[in-house]
């Protein structure tokens, strides 16, 4: 991503509101980063489709917003480099580095730019949490192409199982709360010493937040 474009996108950020958007859009940039890295590792186009059906959330969670033009040109910045991952992968090597390198810059000052107001991590909800490490594991996946310490990945990764095993034990001893951490021991068996088994760990994953939203525990 040329210096110039990444200034200016920064100068625009800087203007605007700190406050402005909800935990719904933080939620679609998350899934819009981890989509990007899962298709990185494994090359399954399902996941930019699942990528490209994130875009009518994000068109309905930024209609509303005063600086909604703004966001919606980031957003379709971001698609750009997306295609240029794609490009990539099938070049592979520096091709797909660099490639996905600027997708996440731009992924970054949305991401940014959200979570300037956010919650301090003590007080992420279940559902944050779960999205969190998701993105983490997807990152843990790149480690090669991103440059990524694998021992700093592996001590937040841990550091956030344990926070998140607290909070599924805080659930209600109800059919649905045993359910779901019947369904958190399913994905806790997905990871691997040589690595997670990425989509039996994303499908749990979005179970998970699927019932979490359902249930107004999100």
């Amino acid at each position: 991503m040329h210096r110039l474009v990444l200034s200016l996108l920064l100068s625009l950020l800087a203007s605007l509101p700190t406050a402005a958007l909800a935990d719904d859009f933080d939620a679609t940039l998350q899934a819009a980063q981890r989509y990007l890295l899962l298709y990185s590792a494994t090359g399954d186009e399902r996941f930019l489709k699942r990528l490209e059906r994130l875009d009518e959330a994000f068109q309905g969670q930024v209609a509303e917003q005063h600086n909604g033009e703004t966001l919606q040109d980031i957003w379709s910045l971001y698609g750009e480099t997306v295609a240029q991952v794609e490009s990539g992968y099938e070049q592979s090597g520096p091709a797909l580095r660099k490639a996905l390198a600027q997708a996440l810059e731009v992924s970054a000052l949305l991401q940014e730019f959200r979570l300037q107001p956010g919650a301090a991590p003590g007080d992420a909800t279940l559902a944050a949490n779960l999205q969190r490490l998701a993105l983490l594991q997807a990152k843990r996946a790149n480690h090669r192409l991103l440059g990524e310490d694998t021992d700093t990945l592996r001590e937040a990764i841990a550091d956030l199982q344990q926070t998140i095993e607290t909070q599924f034990a805080a659930l209600p001893a109800s059919v649905e709360g045993e359910a779901m951490r019947a369904r958190w021991r399913y994905l806790r068996l997905t990871e691997r010493p040589a690595g997670t088994l990425l989509y039996p760990f994303n499908a749990q994953v979005e179970y998970l937040l699927e019932k979490l939203g359902e249930n107004g525990e999100a």
